[in-house]
Formats: structure tokens, C-alpha cells, sequence
């Protein structure tokens, strides 16, 4: 990536890796509960944060399809 690449912030721990809800009630616990009662997601923490930095940088080197990093839960 080249140095002049600005930073971007992105929740990937707090935002839901099946619907894209941002969970802003997301304390440092091990498990991700999506807070849109319609979808119920929960995963673990990390891997619903994979999944989602996984996509991001899909979108960002300019790729089409993203595999899931692990099966969902």
C-alpha cells in the first residue's frame, strides 16, 4: 500500500459480518451480538471482525467475490 494511502477507521469489531448493523453497545467481550433484533447474529469477536476486514479489503483492492473466512454461525 502506498504511504500516502490515508487511514480509515473502520468498526470491524462492532459492525455485524451478516447484516451491517454498528453495534455501539460493544464492550470488550468475546462475543459479537448484532444489536438489529431481526438479524440475532452472535459470533466471536475476532472472527466477526475477520469477516468483515476481509470484505473491506475485497472492496478495496478492487476484487469481486469474497470467501467467507470461517462458516457461519
Amino acid at each position: 500500500m502506498p504511504m500516502d494511502t490515508p487511514v480509515v477507521r473502520y468498526a470491524s469489531s462492532k459492525t455485524c459480518s451478516a447484516c451491517g448493523t454498528k453495534n455501539e453497545q460493544m464492550a470488550r467481550e468475546p462475543v459479537f451480538w448484532c444489536a438489529d433484533e431481526q438479524c440475532g447474529h452472535r459470533h466471536d469477536r475476532d472472527e466477526n471482525a475477520a469477516v468483515n476486514l476481509a470484505r473491506w479489503t475485497a472492496l478495496v483492492e478492487n476484487q469481486e467475490e469474497t470467501l467467507p473466512l470461517v462458516a457461519a454461525a
